[in-house]
């Protein structure tokens, strides 16, 4: 199959109204179509956060026969036509980014307490690492900050000043989980480290001039990377971190963007072949990348307002 169905959420920046902060799309890539599209639920706490804060949709992985979405708090689980099933959350994760979900339970990034957390399908807690009391991490120049297991992180997420309040340092936005190597690796954004957390914890890689970004992830030998100030899909090799030895421009400007709402945002990635990704942008739309060619091959519009972004994606290729 290399034009399969992908699922993907979006982000309202800004939004006010609690209800409308975001959407999750199934898009039939055949025809280019959009087959279902549903707003995010709305969060009983309201929205807040000048950026994207609290608001729509986050990761989202699929598995078996079920689409996993996240929002801030929860992990919601749909059928592939977007009927609901369930939703779970649990006070150890909030601040959910990307997420992966297996046999093995759901791999998420409960960001704003530094965390990677594993939990089964029914929502219950199998493992939990807090990179900011991690030795490899500590060393690196991050400040210790213990975190209580038996705590409801959950429960005091209620503002605009979140992140102060739980000494949020790293911004973990990617969690990627390899079986069959048995590791899990994750992308701290504000510190810009790619961590591996299992089976040990151990910085694998330093690269400063991609904070911001994301999806950055260990594909072989290669690190991949939505380097999304700069509008730009970007592999390094492990071997040079500093200079990519592919680029792909995908917005066309000179200089990274530290605007607010912004063309371009680059943010969310999926295979839909072996050798084509599709990665998302603001306004809302996606683009797919030839990985041979490393040039662009299509486009599609989901949205028009720039304040629009794509945030997770997910394709069910096999």
């Amino acid at each position: 199959m290399t034009r399969p169905f992908l699922y993907v959420s979006t982000v309202i920046r800004g939004a006010c109204d609690g209800d409308m902060t975001g959407f999750f799309y199934k898009v039939d890539w055949r025809s280019r179509g959009i087959v279902e599209k549903i707003p995010v639920p709305s969060r009983a706490a309201g929205v807040f956060g000048s950026r994207g804060g609290s608001r729509g949709g986050r990761g989202i992985s699929v598995f078996g026969d079920t689409v996993y979405a996240a929002t801030f708090d929860k992990i919601l689980m749909f059928d592939r036509q977007f009927l609901p099933r369930k939703a779970i959350s649990h006070p150890l994760v909030l601040g959910h980014h990307e997420l992966q979900a297996d046999a093995t339970g759901i791999w998420c990034c409960s960001t704003l307490i530094d965390g990677v957390i594993r939990l089964t399908h029914e929502g219950d807690l199998l493992e939990a690492c807090f990179l900011c009391e991690e030795d490899a991490l500590l060393a690196s120049g991050v400040k210790r900050v213990a975190r209580d297991r038996m705590g409801n992180y959950l429960a005091q997420a209620r503002d605009d000043t979140e992140s102060a309040r739980f000494e949020e340092q790293l911004h973990i936005n990617t969690v990627t989980a390899d079986r069959d190597a048995g590791t899990v690796v994750v992308w701290a954004t504000n510190t810009a480290h790619l961590v591996q957390v299992r089976p040990h914890v151990e910085i694998l890689a330093h690269m400063p001039h991609l904070r911001s970004s994301h999806n950055v992830q260990l594909v072989g030998d290669d690190i991949f990377v939505n380097h999304t100030r700069a509008g730009a899909f970007q592999i390094y090799s492990r071997d040079d971190l500093t200079t990519p030895r592919a680029h792909v421009d995908l917005d066309g400007r000179d200089t990274p963007s530290e605007q607010f709402a912004t063309s371009g945002w680059i943010r969310g990635l999926c295979w839909v072949a072996r050798d084509l990704i599709v990665v998302g942008t603001s306004p809302a739309g996606l683009i797919s990348i030839d990985l041979n060619t490393m040039t662009v091959v299509d486009r599609l519009q989901l949205e028009t307002d720039v304040r629009h972004a794509v945030h997770g994606l997910a394709s069910d290729a096999k």
